[in-house]
């Protein structure tokens, strides 16, 4: 249906509650890279709100296919452009009670969008972060969780911004670097990619995964282990990692240049390396 004939019910316990879980996408022509992964992580947000919605991969991946050919966003396109895609699954319509428990299906939402790529001069310049007054605490239910609730992480980019930076970084409530407002992080060292362990509070990103993939294909040495803020600010390298970006690198941190304050060698090679990786995937 058309963006504007979309309803979602006043009562829905997405609006009440917060009570849903989502998933980025990124189609490459067409093609959307690990979508299986995708959805393995969107059924363990499930899981983690006990939110039941019994439809097969398949028959989401026939809605996707459906939704990107109505959009002019598949791989028969007129035009080959990448496209963003949300899949949203929310707790339904309220049946009044306050509690987890749901009696009404979930409610769907997929919507589509041609996607506004990093342009070259932003990869080859970098973003600028600056760190969060909020904590991710350690122990919280929802911090390995992808919910609809993303007031705090709203709230830490639009800081960054005033600060004249580009994003925010999140710490736990233990000191160590956590995650972006909506993107993974990592240093370099010599030969090696060290980024924060996912036994900490983070989530699980597919493209960090895909990344990490690319790094060792590339040559480097890969760690997943606690990272703190300093070492951060002392690395030859630091980059970020989501759907949309890729890869993209950190020119400064709180005001302090990283590196030589622009895209680092190993970045863009592990960069070239991921674009490699995404093109043998999705036959580009």
């Amino acid at each position: 249906m058309a963006r504007a004939d979309a309803r979602v019910p006043a009562l829905d316990r997405g609006l009440l509650f917060g009570d849903g879980v989502f998933e980025t996408l990124r189609a490459y022509g067409g093609v959307i890279f690990r979508l299986e992964r995708h959805l393995e992580r969107l059924r363990r947000s499930m899981d983690g709100l006990e939110l039941r919605w019994e439809v097969g991969d398949a028959t989401i991946r026939s809605w996707i296919d459906e939704l990107l050919a109505a959009n002019n966003l598949g791989p028969d396109a007129s035009e080959r452009r990448d496209a963003r895609l949300r899949l949203t699954v929310t707790g339904g319509l309220s049946d009044g009670r306050v509690r987890l428990a749901r009696d009404n299906p979930p409610t769907v939402l997929i919507s589509a969008e041609a996607l506004v790529p990093v342009s070259d001069a932003v990869y080859a310049a970098g973003i600028a972060l600056a760190t969060s007054d909020f904590r991710q605490p350690w122990d919280s239910p929802l911090a390995r969780i992808k919910t609809i609730h993303r007031l705090e992480y709203l709230m830490a980019r639009e800081a960054a911004l005033r600060r004249g930076a580009d994003d925010g970084l999140i710490l736990d409530d233990r000191g160590h670097v956590a995650e972006g407002t909506a993107s993974n992080v990592a240093i370099v060292r010599g030969a090696t990619v060290a980024t924060p362990s996912l036994d900490g509070p983070i989530l699980a990103g597919v493209t960090r995964e895909a990344v990490l993939e690319a790094a060792r294909s590339a040559g480097y040495g890969v760690e997943e282990r606690t990272i703190e803020p300093d070492e951060l600010r002392s690395a030859e390298e630091v980059f970020a990692t989501s759907t949309s970006w890729e890869v993209l690198a950190v020119r400064a941190i709180d005001g302090v240049m990283v590196g030589d304050g622009k895209q680092g060698v190993v970045t863009a090679a592990i960069h070239a390396s991921f674009r490699r990786l995404v093109a043998a995937e999705t036959r580009r």
